[in-house]
This record gives structure tokens, C-alpha cells and sequence, in this order.
């Protein structure tokens, strides 16, 4: 998210705040590699603790050259002209960050003892998303997980690259709680950050567990209170080929709501945006959990740039009728504030896996200061893969190249492990709202399963579509979609994306109903999802 802003001010290190953690931004990464240097992911999910490492030049911060300024501006022009179908690639423009380590140039410890790193890997921020919408900024701290801005056209411009070391290690056997982590870099005149604690228990998936903010997003949780944030959430599944279960969850709430502080002497934001989900069963037995944080305290929030200097001029030059000079503090809080927008998150989306079951899914995402509750009960259908199969429905409102999102992503080593939704090399993004203004496109997706291409592929396969007025169960629509245009080449699954119109739908609540018919006699259950058009 743009957070290069030009401080007059004297920027003397970087705020222990924190910062989007891994929303992987863009671009061939020219980092010097080593035989002990891995720049692939680090996609196990083992007991593998990773550690997130900035590394930046000490005498480099606080200060933008003429040089980075212009290839700054190239690099916004640039984005604007891109098509569609064309890949943002943009320059390394920083000079503050220190590339080029290896393995070799970092120490850790844990509880004072050192720790053999078997796995380093160059990570991106921050992510430019283009879609049908405008663009918007995507960060990623979690494999799976994914926070998103608002649209930020015509208010902000894409990010400058920012990259970090992730040092993988494998902790020693030990007893519960948390162990103090200190790492070092043998690197002179850089400045460091990195994460200062492990946690026994923890996953790359539930980095809150057992921490204090874990512990207290989990007593927000069983209040069963709603809080004070509001929540729109949307929960779908889809079957894997390994035969389980992976579970879709979007988020949405209001970014404007977000407690968050800048800091105008050394331009640094706090802001911490946590979320933890747990998913029981009906039994009350915990079946899984996922958990991530936004900007957590290791990571640097210092802002530098360019586009606050003319405030911060007009502050020192600005001189009042009785000679004073206005408050350069709050002058300087206001320029950093008009970049609200691309810092604070208005959606989240994750993925996890399950098996068929009942049951409930609780939500909670907190900004320290106040919090917001969902519940979602989920069913879940066994299916064995043997017989025709229909995944549930996820609505969604966003919709872009796939070629292009897959390209961006894997340039930036972003969320190494989500599985987007594609159909037709169109990927569409879950929303967790699911009102609609009238005329905007609703978008299902869903997936097919027939396991008949395989060994009869004459099968033809239909989707049925029906939309049903909630007020009076009045069928308003309904029709057959043919799947052979969806069907992958060699694949059993048939992913569907069908643009559905709005414009002449009375406001309204609505239901979607879907089913799955083949040329065999076999049909599915029909699946369902509620809308409003407002």
C-alpha cells in the first residue's frame, strides 16, 4: 500500500510499529543467490518456525534520492498504462533495503541458544490488485491469508517494492508458552527487525496462538458478544483432489473504523488488525482454528516519499499574524493520514481445511481497541469422488486475468499456499458482503465434480440456475448453463464462474439456488446462497 512518503523531518530509525506483513508486491526479485539461498516459498506446514527479517541501510533511511524519486514516477506511469492482460513487473526503486544475503549473513537464537537456519526466502509486501473494480492493495502474512484495501484509484498510487528475508528454522522439543527469539545480521550500518518470539503450538496458518493477543482475540470470541465492529462474512467449500475439504472464508468491515495513531516525528503508523477463526463441531470439540495479524510489532511502519513535502514545506514556511508557526505536528498527522486508505484493510479471505461435517464456524477481527464477532453454521456433504459432485456456492464481486494474478503472485512469493478461484483464466475474488447495488455484476463460482470425463468423456454435464425472491419464493429466474466451455483438459473438476446481471432485479432480498445434471441421469443436491439487492 503507498507508504512512501518524503519526510522533512529527521528519520533517525524505523518505529517498532508494524507494518503489512508479506502482502507481496511485484516483481522479479534481483537478489544475489548462493547455493544456501532459497527464493522459493517455504510452503511446509511443519514445525518449521519462520522468521520475517527487514534489513534496511541505516544511512539510507530517512532520505529519498532524486534518482529513486524519479524511478518512483516512472514506475506509477507505468502501472497506469498496463492492460489488463499485462503483468505489473515494476523496478526495485529502494535504496534503504539490503539485498543480497544469504544464510550465511544471520544468526538466531532462541532462549539464547542458537538455531541452525535451514531455509531463507525473499518475500515481497505488498501486491498492486488490478481488477473489474479499479486497484487495490492485497498483503499477505499467512500462506493462506490475504488482507485487501479499498479501491484505490484516483486516491493513491502503487507501492514501491519493499522485500524481506523469511528464516525458516526447526525449534528443539520444549515445554509450552513462548521463547524469547533475537536475531542479528552480519551486515554493517543496517538497521534490523524481526520477530522476537515463538510460541510452542504455533502454525505458519495460527501465528496468534498462545500469544497475548491470541489469548484475548480468543476471550473477545467467547464473550458471545457481536462488538462493536461491524462483520459481513461468507463461508464456501470445495472438494480436493486428495478428498478433503478446503473452507473459503471472506471477511469484510469497515476501514474507517480501524483504531490506528501516526507518529509525526518519525512518520510511523500503528495500527495492529488481528483476526482469529475457530471452527467447532457439534460436540463442541475445537476442529480447527486459523489466526493472523496485520502489522505486528516487528514490522517497520516508517513512511518516505515524496507526496507530504509540500505540507510539511508550507508548515515551516507558514507563519501566522502574531508570528508563530502553525503546528507542524498535526500538519504532518494530516498528510500521513490522507494515506488511510491504502494502510488499513476492509477485507480479509483465507482457506482451510477441513473434513464433511457439522459445523459452526466463530470469527473475530480486533483492532486492540474494540473488536467484531460472527458465527456461520456450515454443513458440509461427504463425497467420495465416485459420483457426480457439486461444491457449495461462493458469491463473489471482483473478477481479473488469472495469468496476470498467478504471475504478479509468483514474483512476489505471495501466499505461497492460497488456491484462487479460476474458471476460464478469470479469477474472481470471495466477497464477505453479499449486498449488491442495483446494476453491479454478482458473480457465482462453483466447481463441479464428474468423475465420468475420465472414462465416458461424451458425459455432458449442465449447471441449473434458479433465482428465487425471498419475500414470496417466486422463482425470478431460471435457466441451464452448459459446462463443456468450463471443463479442464485431463481434470474431473469443473470450475464455474456465471456473471449474473442486476440491473432489472427489484431491490430485494434473493436466494441462489444451483444444481449439477449430466447426460447419465445424475444429479446433485442444489446448492444455495442469499443475496440483497439494494
Amino acid at each position: 500500500m503507498p507508504r512512501r512518503l518524503l519526510l522533512i523531518l529527521s528519520v533517525v530509525g524505523l518505529s517498532r510499529f508494524g507494518v503489512p506483513a508479506r502482502a507481496q508486491t511485484q516483481g522479479p526479485y534481483k537478489v544475489h543467490v548462493e547455493s544456501n539461498q532459497l527464493q522459493a516459498p517455504i510452503r511446509a506446514e511443519s514445525n518449521m518456525v519462520l522468521v520475517p527479517v527487514f534489513v534496511f541501510d541505516r544511512a539510507a533511511m530517512g532520505r529519498v534520492t532524486p534518482a529513486e524519486w524519479q524511478c518512483e514516477g516512472a514506475e506509477s506511469s507505468a502501472f497506469n498504462r498496463l492492460l489488463p492482460s499485462q503483468a505489473y513487473m515494476p523496478e526495485d526503486c529502494s535504496h534503504a533495503e539490503v539485498h543480497g544475503l544469504t544464510m550465511r549473513d544471520f544468526r538466531v537464537l532462541e532462549g539464547g541458544v542458537e538455531q541452525k537456519i535451514q531455509q531463507i526466502a525473499v518475500e515481497g509486501c505488498w501486491v498492486a490488485a488490478r481488477d473489474n473494480m479499479t486497484w487495490h492493495e492485497e498483503t499477505s502474512v499467512t500462506p493462506t491469508g490475504i488482507w485487501s484495501s479499498i479501491d484505490l484509484f484516483g486516491v493513491l498510487r502503487p507501492d514501491v517494492v519493499r522485500r524481506f528475508y523469511n528464516l525458516a528454522y526447526a525449534p528443539a522439543e520444549r515445554g509450552p508458552g513462548c521463547h524469547p527469539i533475537a536475531v542479528s545480521v552480519d551486515r554493517p550500518g543496517t538497521v534490523l527487525y524481526a520477530r522476537d518470539q515463538y510460541c510452542t503450538g504455533q502454525s505458519m496458518s495460527d501465528p496468534l496462538y498462545a500469544t497475548n493477543y491470541g489469548n484475548r482475540l480468543g476471550s473477545d470470541l467467547a464473550s458471545r458478544k457481536n462488538g462493536k465492529i461491524r462483520l459481513s462474512v461468507q463461508a464456501s467449500y470445495f472438494y480436493t483432489d486428495e478428498g478433503r475439504v478446503r473452507l473459503e472464508v471472506a471477511i469484510e468491515f469497515p476501514w474507517k473504523s480501524m483504531f490506528h495513531q501516526w507518529d509525526p516525528t518519525t512518520g510511523s503508523l500503528y495500527a495492529r488488525i488481528g483476526v482469529l477463526g475457530m471452527v467447532y463441531r457439534e460436540d463442541a470439540s475445537l476442529a480447527a482454528r486459523f489466526s493472523d495479524l496485520l502489522y505486528p510489532s516487528y514490522w517497520p511502519t516508517f513512511v518516505q516519499g515524496g507526496q507530504v513535502a509540500p505540507a510539511l514545506l508550507a508548515a515551516e514556511s507558514d507563519h501566522g499574524a502574531d508570528g508563530q508557526q502553525p503546528n507542524l505536528s498535526e500538519r504532518v498527522v494530516g498528510a500521513l493520514s490522507g494515506k488511510d486508505p491504502g494502510w488499513l484493510p476492509t477485507r480479509y479471505e483465507t482457506q482451510i481445511g477441513l473434513s464433511p461435517g457439522e459445523y459452526d464456524l466463530q470469527i473475530v477481527v480486533s483492532d486492540t481497541q474494540k473488536f467484531g464477532a460472527a458465527e456461520v453454521p456450515l454443513h458440509i456433504d461427504n463425497y467420495d469422488g465416485r459420483a457426480l459432485g457439486l461444491s457449495s456456492v461462493m458469491l463473489c464481486k471482483r473478477f481479473r486475468d488469472a495469468h496476470v494474478a498467478a504471475v504478479e503472485r509468483a514474483a512476489a512469493n505471495f501466499a505461497p499456499q492460497y488456491m484462487p478461484l479460476v474458471s476460464k483464466n478469470i479469477e474472481v475474488t470471495p466477497s464477505g458482503d453479499t449486498h449488491v447495488k442495483k446494476g453491479q455484476l454478482l458473480i457465482p463460482y462453483f466447481e463441479i465434480y464428474e468423475p465420468l470425463l475420465t472414462n465416458a468423456p461424451a458425459t455432458a454435464v449442465q449447471a441449473h440456475f434458479r433465482i428465487i425472491e425471498a419475500k414470496n419464493g417466486n422463482t425470478r429466474d431460471d435457466f441451464m448453463v452448459d459446462a463443456q466451455s468450463f471443463e479442464q483438459p485431463g481434470r474431473t473438476m469443473i470450475p464455474i464462474e456465471r456473471e449474473i446481471l442486476t440491473d432489472k432485479m427489484p431491490r430485494g432480498a434473493y436466494r441462489l439456488e444451483v444444481q449439477a445434471t449430466d447426460s447419465a441421469g445424475n444429479s446433485t443436491p442444489w446448492r444455495t446462497a442469499e443475496f440483497t439487492v439494494e
